[in-house]
């Protein structure tokens, strides 16, 4: 509206204005999506985030050069008990069922990969903050910190605190007062403690909304839910799998929710399960507030060649 009085006033203004991705009917109040805004900002996203960890590396190769202490940004070590872990037989039945059949289908396939996704990321242990460089295994690298976003992150504040602080003494001032190593070690394991509890607290949150979601969406249109099947291992060696389970079952598949985006567990009888074989589950018990979802095997559905479109999709956009 802006732009077409605008130009109506002939004032020699040419407004360009970028496509709406939304529109909104004021008489309805209802807004309706007329692109997919993560797939058309994508290109966006990934300049702003390869910047800002540039930025990131530079502030930390700048301090590393000076000597500043400053909150570091590196993963946790590995410990040496996982080297141990790779001499490790275990039972029978405590690898997963068919483990050694790699998949043959495009669903088997397609569920193979997500399922190594997952596995890299268990594989990389939780980043912290220390007061001396650490190697960061999601980047590769060593020289990493946190410092594009001081309004939301204490660890950035110090960051651009400590930089300020060499700025001023090489301009010949001393007002500003840089934080010692002793005391920047304090404040790291706080910031990494306090992350730690917020990405749990955040775990839990999200859990509870995705399960609330579900009910919500079970109370006014209930169907069964289409999972994918990972891992399957023999009931015998799930030692926390309930007594009254181990009477019924004799399976125990890790499974993936597209529609949810989240991973759960399933017992059921069927022998033939594979990675990438798709069930049809009923929802036995549902308390978002417990944080509980028991899902019932229906049935296996038929391995089709329009699965992994619909697999895909769902993993996409969540429907």
């Amino acid at each position: 509206a802006i732009a077409s009085r605008l130009q109506s006033a002939a004032v020699g203004t040419t407004v360009n204005l970028p496509e709406p991705y939304i529109r909104a009917d004021p008489e309805s109040k209802v807004v309706t999506a007329l692109h997919d805004q993560v797939s058309h900002c994508a290109d966006a996203y990934a300049f702003v985030a390869s910047f800002m960890i540039a930025a990131n590396e530079v502030c930390s190769r700048v301090a590393q050069a000076n000597g500043l202490p400053i909150p570091f940004r590196g993963s946790r070590p590995l410990a040496t008990t996982h080297e141990a872990a790779k001499q490790f037989v275990a039972p029978v039945g405590m690898f997963p069922h068919r483990m050694s059949e790699r998949p043959t289908s495009a669903s088997g396939r397609f569920a193979s990969s997500v399922l190594e996704g997952l596995d890299s990321l268990r594989g990389v242990t939780r980043a912290l903050y220390h007061h001396k460089p650490l190697w960061h295994n999601g980047l590769g690298t060593r020289n990493y910190c946190h410092s594009t976003s001081p309004l939301r992150r204490y660890p950035d504040m110090l960051v651009h605190h400590q930089l300020k602080c060499w700025i001023a003494r090489r301009a010949g001032h001393s007002l500003l007062v840089p934080i010692e190593e002793f005391q920047m070690a304090e404040l790291c394991q706080g910031c990494s403690e306090t992350q730690l509890d917020a990405s749990l607290m955040q775990t839990y949150s999200q859990r509870y909304w995705t399960l609330k979601h579900l009910a919500d969406t079970q109370r006014s249109r209930p169907e069964a839910l289409l999972v994918i099947v990972g891992f399957t291992h023999d009931i015998s060696a799930c030692p926390d799998t309930p007594r009254s389970l181990t009477r019924r079952f004799r399976f125990r598949s890790d499974v993936f929710i597209p529609s949810l985006h989240t991973m759960d567990v399933v017992y059921h009888n069927d022998s033939e399960a594979r990675i990438g074989s798709a069930f049809r589950c009923s929802i036995a018990e549902l308390k978002p507030t417990c944080n509980r979802l028991v899902l019932e095997h229906m049935r296996t559905e038929e391995s089709r060649d329009d699965l992994v479109e619909r697999l895909s999709k769902a993993v996409t956009t969540g429907d």
